[in-house]
């Protein structure tokens, strides 16, 4: 069995991607609030991904893990901690689930 079979990405303690939330953020990671809807923002590599309409900043924050997993691999920073198996099935979905859903790439050089 080798080591990858074991591994698991995310948080290393629970709560511990939890930031002090304010009039516009959240308690998680990469999810803020846009008028009456939530929306995630991510930086990776110059490129800011942004996605909106989400109802709770919950869903908020799972898109955000899932769209880090998806373009950082090993290195994510997650809001919650993910199986081998369940980051298998995030990865198997990006381009027909979770592409579609960033609103705006943006690329700043």
């Amino acid at each position: 069995m080798s080591a990858f079979n074991n591994l698991i990405i995310g948080t290393t303690k629970p709560g511990a991607a939890k930031v002090q939330a304010g009039s516009r953020g959240s308690v998680y990671r990469g999810a803020s609030r846009n008028g009456t809807f939530w929306q995630v923002q991510l930086m990776e590599a110059k490129v800011k991904y942004y996605s909106s309409r989400f109802d709770n900043d919950l869903e908020a924050a799972t898109f955000y893990d899932h769209l880090s997993i998806c373009l950082k691999g090993r290195k994510a920073k997650t809001n919650f901690t993910y199986s081998v198996e369940e980051v298998r099935a995030i990865l198997s979905t990006f381009w027909s689930e979770l592409a579609p859903r960033c609103l705006f790439w943006h690329f700043s050089y």
